[in-house]
């Protein structure tokens, strides 16, 4: 399915662009003339949820408000509504109700990652002594082999190196 068939779960109308919140991502989409006044013509901007690592969030009162995110490895404005203009990862908007639920649905889906399944050791310690002293046992190691082997899994259990 490609970004542009995707279902929007969120829509947020903002000055001079909006703001599309979908289930992996947001996209920032810039209009009008203040849009291209501000950020030339840089057209959409996707960023995966993941990639934020904080919202900056500033109502709406006297002059307008701001949503911007920040992303990792990223220098974040932090010199107010000014700078916030420029930032190609602000949205300027009116409707305080509105973009504080973008702000709450964005933060919610923040740093979660996907599920990468992780490889486990199933073989216990005393398992893995158990198959050196069949070895030894059956004489395909020796006892300094088995010494050696043994104190190696008894490193690994506390922690000390070799």
């Amino acid at each position: 399915m490609s970004l542009a068939e995707r279902e929007i779960e969120m829509l947020c109308k903002g000055i001079g662009g909006s703001l599309e919140l979908l289930e992996d991502r947001l996209i920032i989409r810039r209009s009008a003339i203040l849009g291209i006044l501000t950020h030339g013509f840089k057209g959409e901007k996707s960023i995966p949820y993941s990639a934020i690592t904080a919202v900056q969030f500033k109502r709406a009162g006297f002059a307008s408000g701001y949503i911007q995110f920040t992303l990792g490895g990223s220098n974040e404005s932090s010199k107010g509504l000014w700078d916030a203009t420029k930032d190609e990862n602000t949205l300027m908007f009116g409707d305080n109700e509105v973009f504080e639920n973008a702000r709450k649905f964005v933060e919610d889906r923040m740093g979660i990652r996907p599920v990468v399944p992780q490889m486990v050791a199933t073989e216990s310690v005393a398992d893995s002594l158990e198959k050196l002293a069949t070895l030894r046992d059956r004489g395909i190691l020796t006892a300094e082999e088995f010494r050696a082997g043994s104190g190696n899994l008894d490193r690994a259990v506390s922690g000390v190196s070799a």
